[in-house]
């Protein structure tokens, strides 16, 4: 079977899983999983309901653990295929609607760059202040992820330059900008 059929069968198997557990009185569902070599977690993160409101399960075995299971080694799968080797993920946020519309959100976030709480983006993507209010990162921890990113960023800055990768230098390079001005910008 080719890449994108074992893709396409994935996302199927997916839908089909999610919609089993879709709440009779909501419009949308999330699905949310993180593949860190340290820690594998996924699970529904809440889903809104025609009225607006966002629902969770609440209480002792109300979840449905076997299907968030069957679904999490779904996209342990999914990881693997071909199509992704060029732009790998460890975040995925997985949208269905009433209307059987799915949707996948994808990213890749550093090891370093992990916080609770944070899904699809790293520390770094941050600033200081927000990072600090919103998030309940230390001052001190924001700083020094920043700088460990920068490094990192920089040398792939360096590393798609020696390859003569235009395309990829820019886009890092505009991420080295980005986050050195965070960072000075935290300094003051």
């Amino acid at each position: 079977m080719a890449d994108k059929q074992h893709f396409e069968a994935i996302v199927g198997d997916i839908g089909r899983k999610l919609w089993s557990i879709f709440p009779a009185d909501a419009v949308e569902m999330r699905f949310e999983a993180q593949f860190h070599e340290w820690m594998q977690t996924a699970g529904v993160s809440q889903w809104t309901r025609r009225d607006g409101v966002q629902g969770q399960y609440a209480g002792f075995g109300s979840r449905p653990e076997e299907v968030e299971e069957s679904i999490k080694v779904d996209l342990a799968r999914m990881r693997t295929l071909d199509i992704f080797l060029p732009r790998p993920w460890n975040h995925v946020t997985v949208t269905l609607t009433e209307t059987a519309k799915i949707n996948f959100d994808y990213a890749y976030v550093d090891e370093i760059d992990q916080w609770p709480r944070l899904h699809l983006i790293g520390i770094s993507a941050l600033d200081q202040a927000e990072a600090t209010r919103d998030y309940g990162i230390p001052a001190a921890d924001w700083r020094h992820v920043a700088s460990e990113v920068l490094k990192i960023r920089r040398a792939e800055y360096e590393a798609a330059r020696a390859l003569g990768d235009a395309v990829i230098q820019h886009a890092v390079e505009q991420k080295v900008k980005d986050l050195q001005s965070r960072i000075e910008a935290a300094a003051i």
